[in-house]
């Protein structure tokens, strides 16, 4: 049988293919047919299928969400936690499935959406839980140290998730205010949300000696929260509370379980101290736009910011809204290589607008440090702002992000591969640190311990493309071309930057010379057009390509500071990308923004 059940109206086929197409590139079997003939074996053999799919996808259009078929099948996947639902036109699913997020796909197939969440969320049904393949534990258990896990949204209304996640959101920053604890970072606690797991088996697997667990009920202009701290050793409660009260009040609730929490955890009386309250519906819609940039893609930054910029016109005194439009443009500079520096303007701007209303706010300053190195090509300066910052900062977490980008900005892997340690220690079973200990341990040519950390993503996330890529390029250096190619191959990574550097172990210019032909005609993405250039030797290209990444302030000009992560590799002439790296003209033009290797080599750090 299928790996992927497809349930859909008949009238949406032609917009279905695509998705189906999409899925089987993947290595993926599909069960989609609904052109069975009618017979007495029709819905057994739909029944089969459905039983046997390890993952059910069900379109919602505004044809499906009236067919009783298609709800029968969804109701089926729900129950057996298999759910995939996405939206392909603009409508809301029937009132039972609401509390499943849908992925947007509204559009398809000529606008994509979140089609990358989708292919995320059925990696991770086929290939089994993520929870049976993380290691157990991760980390070892320490004394006050704590995770809060997602509150559980009891509303009548399901689109209120968002509410229930911001408030969870907001007790870890404030959490992680206290020295005195060890917060676990947000992306492994909402790595929970809706899993059915032991209190004791999630202390195990992140490391902490405490949880915190709640829900909330948000009824017209009332507010019911509540709270528990749970000892992850055995279960036990040692604290709980509810709190009823006006709407106006959540940010004293917060306050309230920030406080008892850690004196519970330490044994001392903590106040809060005050701090910019936002008017309420701008705090809504805030939290609003938080839940649309948690989804970490291109659609999800640029709806994210609609939200923080209705919240800013109702509140233009919310700083915090401005640093979240900022950290949305420096995501949109990742996933859209067009127009990256015409994004870190406005970041830079709505920087600058933060910290006019709140020259000490952390969060600010910190992506202050973080423009400055992009944006300026100010290393020295970053690093002496991220080093007066940190001491500011709530989450220690965000201060360790901004400081391996700054760090590797400055040509430092070895400082970069140290914070990725730290970040898997209070991020276990999320993909950052993972991902920058591949980059810095192959900058380092510690081939073994990048393998490593390329497996350990790999056991979270069995189909990110960016460690596929880092694995095909992993095995190239270590000679093993048949299997770095059989890599690209088997997972379509043709396009993938990293794929230049397999083509040049294995001696395929041709290969080469198409994707700069392909990455000629793209916007942006000129770094990686220049690495082409000289694995197949022509320095002219390299300086051509070189010149636009600096002007258009290219996301990863780090790869020529310092000893970048492949200045070791070979080009099709038997020459070692170093040679010319290293060369007079592109020294000279990387001094032309502080980017050559004396200008590194003289940073204080």
């Amino acid at each position: 049988m299928a790996d992927i059940f497809v349930s859909y109206a008949s009238e949406d086929r032609a917009r279905v293919a695509p998705l189906v197409a999409v899925f089987k590139q993947r290595g993926w079997s599909v069960w989609w047919d609904r052109e069975l003939a009618i017979g007495p074996s029709f819905d057994e053999k739909i029944e089969a299928a459905l039983q046997a799919a390890r993952c059910v996808v069900v379109v919602w259009s505004r044809h499906s969400t009236g067919k009783r078929w298609v709800r029968a099948e969804a109701t089926d996947g729900l129950e057996r936690d298999v759910l995939v639902p996405l939206l392909i036109d603009d409508v809301r699913p029937p009132l039972v499935f609401r509390s499943s997020q849908s992925a947007q796909l509204i559009g398809w197939p000529e606008h994509a959406g979140e089609i990358d969440a989708v292919i995320s969320a059925v990696s991770r049904l086929i290939s089994g839980s993520m929870i049976d393949v993380v290691p157990e534990p991760p980390v070892e258990q320490t004394l006050n140290s704590v995770a809060v896990l997602p509150f559980v949204n009891l509303g009548a209304d399901p689109d209120q998730e968002y509410f229930a996640d911001g408030i969870t959101e907001d007790l870890i920053d404030r959490l992680g205010k206290h020295t005195s604890l060890r917060v676990i970072a947000r992306t492994s606690c909402f790595y929970f949300k809706n899993r059915a797991e032991d209190v004791r088996s999630i202390g195990r697997r992140l490391g902490v000696s405490h949880i915190v667990e709640g829900s909330v009920r948000r009824i017209g202009n009332r507010i019911r929260v509540t709270a528990q701290l749970v000892r992850s050793r055995d279960g036990g409660r040692e604290w709980s509370e509810r709190f009823d009260r006006e709407i106006d009040d959540v940010f004293a609730i917060q306050d309230e379980i920030s406080s008892e929490v850690t004196r519970q955890l330490t044994h001392r009386l903590v106040h809060e101290l005050p701090a910019y309250r936002p008017q309420r519906q701008a705090y809504d819609l805030f939290l609003k736009g938080q839940a649309w940039l948690r989804r970490v893609s291109f659609q999800g930054s640029t709806r994210s910011r609609e939200f923080f910029h209705q919240a800013l016109e109702i509140d233009p005194g919310y700083a915090e809204a401005h640093v979240a439009m900022a950290k949305a443009y420096m995501n949109e500079r990742l996933f859209s290589y067009a127009h990256t520096r015409e994004a870190l303007k406005l970041a830079a701007d709505h920087v600058d607008r933060a910290l006019a209303l709140n020259s000490d706010l952390g969060p600010a300053l910190l992506q202050r440090a973080v423009v400055v190195a992009q944006q300026d090509c100010n290393i020295q300066s970053a690093i002496d702002q991220l080093r007066l910052v940190q001491k500011q900062m709530s989450s220690r977490y965000e201060v360790l992000d901004a400081a391996a980008t700054i760090f590797d900005y400055a040509g430092r892997p070895d400082l970069v591969e140290a914070i990725a340690k730290e970040i898997v220690q209070i991020d276990p079973v999320g993909i950052t640190g993972y991902l920058l200990l591949q980059v810095a341990q192959m900058s380092q040519g510690k081939l073994e311990d990048a393998k490593l950390a390329i497996e350990s993503l790999l056991a979270i996330e069995p189909k990110h493309d960016l460690t596929l890529a880092n694995m095909a390029d992993l095995l190239a250096r270590q000679g093993k071309i048949a299997e770095a190619l059989d890599v690209i191959d088997r997972h379509g990574l043709h396009a993938h930057g990293q794929a230049c550097f397999v083509y040049a172990a294995a001696r395929r210019p041709r290969a080469i010379e198409e994707m700069v032909s392909s990455l000629r005609r793209r916007s942006g993405l000129r770094v990686f057009l220049t690495h082409a250039y000289a694995l197949l030797g022509n320095v002219d290209g390299v300086l051509e390509s070189l010149s636009e990444a600096i002007e258009n302030r290219d996301p990863s000009l780090s790869h020529f500071t310092g000893k970048g992560i492949y200045h070791n590799c070979v080009n099709v002439l038997g020459e070692r990308l170093e040679q010319i790296y290293s060369g007079k003209p592109v020294q000279s033009l990387l001094g032309q923004i502080g980017f050559d290797r004396e200008a590194i080599d003289a940073l204080i750090i």
